[in-house]
């Protein structure tokens, strides 16, 4: 083997590295999931997610970035959906909801607006910035399954509301300043 080669294959080896480490926060939190759902959809969309984080990663380092990002900021709803339990639900007026709803929407209400400053920060393109977002939605669909679906769209629907309100702001600021 030529020695331009082997250094090739070296440094193909080290970014591999690199991108299978990239994604190790994923294993813990589906594995947490798993344990309260017991769903195997939970261990696809756990996969799904570290996929994603290694694609992104070996694929450039901008990419890796913007992908860890949305990992941190997608611990919210994680750590949202793990307090519910212990609050049960609220009742007004003989209605009564579930903590779980109600925390996953404001977990990813602020995830959102948390991934969206990050990539108005550091400049992310919009696809960057899209794929973020679904990347927290989808570990919020991990995290959110205490009462099923609802929790998913409330997470869905926080992200979404998150990065639209934070997108027009910065429009409105950028566009005075």
């Amino acid at each position: 083997m030529k020695p331009l080669t082997q250094l090739r294959v070296r440094y193909e080896i080290g970014r591999v590295k690199h991108a299978l480490n990239s994604g190790l926060l994923i294993v813990p939190l589906t594995l947490f999931a798993y344990a309260t759902t017991k769903s195997v959809q939970v261990m696809m969309w756990g996969a799904l997610l570290y996929g994603v984080l290694f694609v992104a990663s070996w694929n450039s380092q901008r990419w890796g970035d913007a992908m860890r990002f949305a990992m941190r900021w997608s611990l919210i709803p994680y750590v949202m959906a793990g307090i519910s339990p212990a609050l049960g639900h609220m009742c007004l007026s003989g209605f009564c909801l579930g903590w779980c709803s109600v925390l996953c929407t404001v977990g990813g209400l602020v995830a959102g607006l948390g991934i969206s400053t990050v990539g108005h920060r550091h400049n992310f393109t919009t696809l960057q910035q899209v794929s973020c977002l679904a990347f927290v939605v989808g570990s919020a669909s991990l995290a959110c399954q205490c009462v099923g679906y609802s929790s998913i769209a409330g997470a869905t629907l926080g992200t979404a509301l998150g990065a639209t309100v934070h997108t027009l702001t910065h429009r409105k600021t950028t566009a005075a300043g």
